[in-house]
């Protein structure tokens, strides 16, 4: 049976390798995504994930499975501008399950949980970014009923 905490400082080496797993998915499928220094994994990761669980307005969710954690969430509630109708925006920064264990309802746990802490926070609006290019991605998100709402344009590099 699997259980799902608030993650620990401890857990910060175990969620920094899953979301290295989940960068790297993401650079395969577009190279610009996160184009990370992969320096900055071995050295600053752990220290920025860490500082991120002192935050009030961010969550990091770990999923385990026999005490392994195979998945983890991580969010983001955003205070908007004043000109905005929606003061406070959720955000789902990643979730990401271990492929050996996906297809037993594991991500639809770490999400309800997500969607139960933003309750608890007062944000009604919440979102994710994915890719267009990840095509499982895109029907996952919107088989959990999230639509596309706004479409992004980047290039390749800078244009002066």
């Amino acid at each position: 049976m699997p259980t799902i905490r608030k993650a620990a400082s401890k857990d910060a080496p175990k969620i920094k390798e899953l979301y290295l797993q989940l960068m790297l998915k993401f650079e395969k499928i577009e190279p610009y995504f996160y184009a990370q220094d992969r320096n900055y994994w071995k050295t600053k990761a752990n220290f920025r994930i860490r500082e991120f669980m002192r935050k009030k307005d961010i969550l990091f969710l770990v999923l385990e499975e026999n005490k392994d954690m195979v998945g983890f969430v991580h969010l983001v509630i955003e205070k908007r501008e004043q000109i905005f109708k929606l003061k406070n925006m959720g955000y789902i920064d990643a979730l990401y399950v271990k492929p050996g264990f996906r297809k037993k309802g594991y991500g639809k746990l770490l999400l309800k949980e997500s969607l139960k802490w933003f309750k608890k926070k007062g944000v009604v609006f919440y979102t994710i970014i994915t890719s267009a290019k990840d095509k499982s991605a895109n029907q996952y998100w919107k088989k959990r009923g999230f639509r596309e709402w706004e479409i992004r344009y980047n290039t390749k590099k800078i244009i002066l």
